[in-house]
C-alpha cells in the first residue's frame, strides 16, 4: 500500500517537473524517495523506519487535507465556481483521493504495524550476543 501511494505521488511529482514547478516537483521526488528508503526498512522491521513512514502522510494530510475540506463544503453550499464547472468537483476529488485518503488508511495502518516493529526491538535488545 505504501509503495502505491508513494509511485503515485511520484507520478504527481513528475507532472510538476514537467510543467515547470521545479521546486515542488523536486521536493516532493527528494520525499518520495526517503519514504521508499524507508518503507523498504520498515518491511525488515527496522524501528527508526516506522518514524520516517509516518511523516510524509502527515505532511500530505497537513497541506492537502484543509484545502480538499474547503473545497467539499464550498461544492455543499453550491458556490458559483463549483456549480458552473463540474470539472472542478473532479479535481478536487482527485486530490481527496490521492493526497487525503491514503495517507489516512497509512496512519492507521502504521498504527498497527507499530507493535510489531516494537515487539522486534525488544526481541533484539534481549538477545544474547554471539560466543
Amino acid at each position: 500500500m505504501q509503495f502505491g501511494w508513494v509511485s503515485i505521488v511520484l507520478l504527481f511529482a513528475a507532472v510538476d517537473l514537467v510543467t515547470g514547478r521545479l521546486l515542488a516537483g523536486v521536493t516532493i521526488t527528494l520525499i518520495g524517495a526517503v519514504y521508499v528508503y524507508a518503507t523498504v526498512a520498515l518491511l525488515r522491521r527496522e524501528r527508526w523506519a516506522w518514524w520516517f513512514s509516518v511523516v510524509p502522510p502527515i505532511m500530505s494530510l497537513a497541506v492537502y487535507g484543509p484545502k480538499v475540506g474547503y473545497n467539499f463544503w464550498r461544492a455543499s453550499q453550491n458556490d458559483p465556481l463549483f456549480a458552473d464547472s463540474s470539472g472542478t468537483l473532479l479535481v478536487v476529488w482527485i486530490l481527496a483521493f490521492v493526497f487525503v485518503i491514503p495517507p489516512v488508511m497509512l496512519l492507521l495502518r502504521l498504527v498497527f504495524v507499530r507493535k510489531d516493529v516494537s515487539l522486534n526491538n525488544a526481541l533484539e535488545r534481549n538477545a544474547r550476543p554471539a560466543p
